[in-house]
């Protein structure tokens, strides 16, 4: 056989293989807005509002929800996958390494796991989007960041390890077990294991989307900073939607229990509840959305919020959002003997402003 052939004929075995099974892919997007915010500050006592603070009244040019991430697979053969994903949120509009502020800093993770697939589902390890937020958070849909206010379950959580099944006939589930030493906040318990779970299933056929959530996890943190709360979040949620031609139609319920961060009682946490409506219009590259939503403690936590979208393209659009009401502070909640009190910010939101993809 002539050498240069032979040579060839090795070198495309050899490679082609590694090509095809091996792929990463370079992503993000860039998303900042002209914004005006009038916010008032207030500290509700059981049922009764006390003095307000403004602690916002003017235009800014700010950064909205910019990241860049990496992700890829590589295909080990027999039906499976190896995967990852990494993704850092960045300061769009301001900032840098030495920022006085933590959320002007250059990098922050938002997501960090690697694992394997096959036609068995998908394990995961590592910081990830939970199952119950992929099962009812179907109202977090607004270009400005910051305002899925009526979210009361988490969103992503770290030190996870996380299963996904296959789909079956439209329906699906996940469950997601955290594990971190940090969140033993009793340690004469001496937790050496799983700290909190979630499970999301979902049901999808054609225009009908449907999804049940549960949550049982530490609340990691607290506010302020070092405020470490002794109770768990412990979260049901559902959401449904349906799309026609031009319209899609969205509603969700949560109801649960969110810890104190301080109490002078036996008590660690407490109620609360939301529900939410949504509703858009597709016309050609036209969107438009509506939501009305309430967050129930002692009256409190009427929210609504406008949106107009124009797409460009897929990955080119502007829009302009108008958001108001009263955003309650989960983090905030302490209860003394006959007192409960937790914090309050209300006021519009006006934004306009322009996201790429990349």
């Amino acid at each position: 056989m002539n050498r240069k052939l032979l040579s060839a004929l090795i070198a495309s075995t050899v490679a082609t293989p590694l090509a095809a099974s091996a792929e990463t892919t370079l992503y993000g997007r860039l998303d900042i807005a002209l914004e005006n915010d009038d916010f008032d500050e207030y500290t509700v006592t059981n049922g009764a509002k006390g003095a307000k603070t403004k602690v916002a009244d003017g235009w800014d040019v700010k950064n909205q929800t910019s990241r860049i991430g990496v992700k890829g697979s590589e295909d080990l053969g027999g039906g499976l996958k190896a995967l990852f994903q990494a993704e850092w949120a960045f300061e769009g509009a301001e900032g840098g390494a030495y920022a006085a502020e933590p959320d002007q800093s250059v990098f922050r993770n938002r997501l960090a796991y690697v694992g394997l697939s096959g036609n068995w589902g998908t394990g995961t390890l590592g910081r990830q989007w939970t199952p119950y937020y992929n099962a009812v958070n179907q109202v977090d849909v607004f270009n400005l960041s910051g305002d899925n206010v009526q979210n009361l379950g988490t969103t992503r959580t770290g030190n996870s390890i996380a299963y996904k099944s296959p789909n079956w006939n439209g329906f699906s589930g996940a469950v997601l077990l955290e594990i971190d030493e940090k969140n033993n906040v009793d340690v004469t318990k001496k937790k050496k294991g799983v700290d909190g779970w979630n499970l999301g299933l979902n049901y999808e056929n054609g225009p009908l989307l449907l999804g049940v959530g549960y949550l049982d996890r530490p609340k990691a943190g607290g506010s302020p900073v070092g405020s470490q709360p002794t109770g768990q979040y412990q979260m049901t949620g559902v959401s449904g939607s349906y799309r026609w031609t031009h319209f899609k139609l969205v509603g969700v319920y949560e109801n649960g229990k969110v810890p104190l961060k301080s109490s002078t009682t036996s008590s660690t946490t407490a109620d609360l509840s939301e529900w939410s409506i949504l509703g858009e219009g597709y016309f050609g590259n036209h969107l438009v959305r509506a939501l009305y939503s309430q967050t129930r403690q002692d009256g409190d936590g009427d929210y609504w919020g406008l949106g107009y979208q124009y797409n460009f393209s897929k990955r080119t659009r502007v829009y302009v959002e108008y958001l108001d009401g009263e955003r309650i502070d989960q983090d905030s909640f302490a209860k003394t003997a006959g007192t409960l009190s937790y914090d309050v910010k209300e006021g519009p939101r006006l934004g306009l402003g322009i996201r790429h993809y990349f």
